[in-house]
């Protein structure tokens, strides 16, 4: 089902991206293209009668923190509600080695309490450290998030040793982030 992209489909990825996620929780086109070209980095897709259903950025962190990041995820709104994106989870889950962790928006809005319930009917906790994402990109503002992860909560270490390596070798702020909002 889920297949390394190929770079041809990045301008159909990058546009579902773009619908998906607010301009602060992505990086412009040249900077997402960049990371094609980057260790542990992979774009996976789903097709479906030809085009881009969905897709999932993730990265593997296995080596310094036991976690496979799941950076971006989106299935197509007009097949949203047909269970691609869980069936698109289960199988990133069954390749992956360690534990699974995605970025959430805190339980403040329904459509955020709606995505966590999503994850959490597909096995992920939602931590309830706090996480501030830095800024993705110059110009971008911090996003105040949620970590969830799978098959279990992180402990405090866990979350520290994720932390780190998300701002380390995500947001390139050399371990410091920023402050919780």
């Amino acid at each position: 089902m889920l297949e390394v992209m190929d770079r041809a489909e990045f301008d159909a990825v990058f546009r579902m991206m773009e619908e998906a996620f607010p301009p602060d929780e992505r990086r412009p086109a040249v900077e997402q293209r960049a990371l094609l070209d980057e260790p542990g980095f992979c774009l996976y897709v789903l097709r479906r009668v030809g085009r881009v259903a969905g897709f999932m950025a993730v990265r593997d962190f296995v080596q310094e923190c036991g976690c496979t990041y799941l950076e971006h995820f989106a299935v197509a709104p007009e097949l949203r509600g047909q269970g691609l994106g869980a069936a698109m989870l289960r199988e990133l889950a069954a390749r992956s080695a360690g534990m699974l962790v995605a970025e959430v928006e805190p339980p403040d809005t329904e459509t955020a309490r709606r995505r966590i319930a999503f994850y959490c009917s597909q096995g992920f906790c939602l931590n309830a450290h706090d996480y501030v994402q830095p800024p993705i990109s110059a110009g971008r503002n911090p996003v105040p998030l949620r970590i969830v992860s799978a098959p279990q909560a992180l402990d405090d270490a866990g979350f520290m040793r994720l932390r780190n390596t998300l701002y380390r070798r995500v947001y390139r702020c050399g371990g410091q982030g920023v402050s919780p909002a």
